[in-house]
């Protein structure tokens, strides 16, 4: 049981460590960061109460449907979207009128931030559940957790670029949308491609992991190193 908890939040703790370390310029209140981590948790509980209406409002959303075109809207709609929406009020809640809001890599601090406190308590769902255990801590702390990290950190990057157009209608809305567009393109695509029992899909799933691993690790690492201020 410790080990199977220990591997359960290891991966959200060594993501949100790196981050935190990557952070150059002003390092982000423990207070801000630990209400933003407690967020993402809360964003979990929000998710499972808007799924439950949308099965009851729109079936198509919960089926378990091997159609294509099923698997498209489940994914992309009845999982992706509402997850990373939920995700983005958290982060807007907490973090758009702080006053420690003010250089643009904190906006991918704060995006991560609320993604590994969801992508725990997810964590613990899914390896204490019937069928879950060692095997399903190990896929899910390379797999699941990072993913959710790397959402973040575009909904992070996008979300911190508004923050900086925020005096300029255009610019602002346009980052605001893609905040939330691009995590939800790349959550979809994540979970489609393990939906889909086919080995093309599982080719493209594993070209899209490394791909999307390689992009936030250098989008961490270049903006960590020529961050920006928030006037």
């Amino acid at each position: 049981m410790n080990y199977l908890i220990f591997l359960t939040i290891l991966p959200s703790y060594l993501l949100g460590r790196y981050v935190y370390r990557m952070d150059k310029t002003e390092k982000e209140p423990a207070g801000l960061l630990f209400r933003l981590f407690v967020g993402g948790m809360l964003a979990v509980g929000l998710t499972i109460s808007i799924s439950h209406l949308a099965k009851d409002s729109f079936p198509i959303l919960v089926s378990d449907s091997t159609d294509i075109k099923t698997l498209l809207i489940y994914n992309f709609l009845g999982v992706a979207l509402i997850e990373e929406a939920c995700k983005w009020i958290m982060l807007f809640i907490f973090t758009w009128r702080n006053k420690n809001f003010n250089f643009l890599f904190d906006g991918i601090v704060y995006g991560v931030f609320v993604a590994i406190g969801f992508a725990t308590v997810e964590n613990f769902l899914y390896v204490f559940s019937e069928g879950g255990g060692i095997i399903t801590a190990l896929l899910r702390a390379v797999l699941s957790v990072p993913a959710h990290a790397f959402f973040g950190v575009f909904m992070g990057y996008y979300y911190g670029l508004s923050k900086m157009d925020h005096n300029r209608k255009k610019g602002f809305l346009l980052f605001m949308i893609m905040s939330l567009l691009i995590p939800i393109l790349l959550h979809g695509i994540f979970d489609l491609c393990l939906s889909i029992n086919k080995w093309e899909f599982i080719a493209v799933y594993v070209v899209f992991v490394l791909l999307l691993y390689s992009v936030s690790f250098k989008r961490i690492k270049h903006l960590s190193k020529n961050d920006r201020y928030i006037k």
